[in-house]
């Protein structure tokens, strides 16, 4: 597995052993969903580049805040940046992405990825955490904290008012997979 940094994102990538020009880019959640090994081979062995994204800010980072930029603008700029440029000469053209909590709603906001898959995607985040006194913005604020994430206090506000993510992109009924608990307190399947 390599790593290299492209604008604040830590991304760790694996090759395919062919010359496709398929990518998976997998967006976790908060603080950062373990994604086991054995997962991402499974993904290579299907001949999918794939990449592991850890937001700016997260543990032990470069200075760059969490939120001070909306994650899907810079996982939208990686992709143009991999599909001018390619990877170890090998240009991608077509972008999968999948993303569960925070990672789904990451996933959701990014403008031209070719296929999306959201797990338990978090839309409305002006009205999370109203039903739970235990978990709130400012538990999960800690959590992070103490987890060592550097966090931008407007990007955070941005999150909690829900205007960090648009969910303008018109054709995600045509490209996007939704997988959600019906069950689940945070998660509002009339806005799904």
């Amino acid at each position: 597995m390599k790593i290299f940094y492209f604008k604040g994102l830590k991304i760790k990538y694996v090759a395919p052993s062919s010359d496709s020009d398929r990518a998976i880019i997998l967006c976790p959640g908060l603080p950062a969903s373990p994604i086991n090994e054995k997962r991402i081979d499974a993904l290579v062995q299907k001949n999918f580049h794939v990449f592991l994204v850890s937001y700016p800010g997260y543990p032990g980072s470069s200075e760059i805040s969490f939120l001070s930029q909306n994650p899907a603008n810079l996982i939208s700029e990686l992709i143009i940046f991999l599909r001018i440029n390619g990877i170890q000469e090998i240009y991608l053209n077509t972008f999968f992405l999948i993303g569960s909590s925070f990672g789904g709603s990451v996933v959701l906001d990014v403008k031209n990825a070719d296929k999306i898959i959201a797990i338990s995607p978090v839309i409305d985040y002006k009205n999370l955490y109203k039903k739970n006194h235990r978990h709130n913005y400012e538990t999960l604020k800690d959590h992070l904290l103490k987890s060592g994430y550097k966090i931008s206090r407007n990007g955070w506000d941005q999150l909690k008012k829900g205007k960090l993510f648009t969910f303008s992109d018109k054709s995600l009924k045509k490209k996007a997979l939704v997988i959600y608990n019906k069950n689940d307190a945070e998660i509002n399947p009339a806005l799904l």
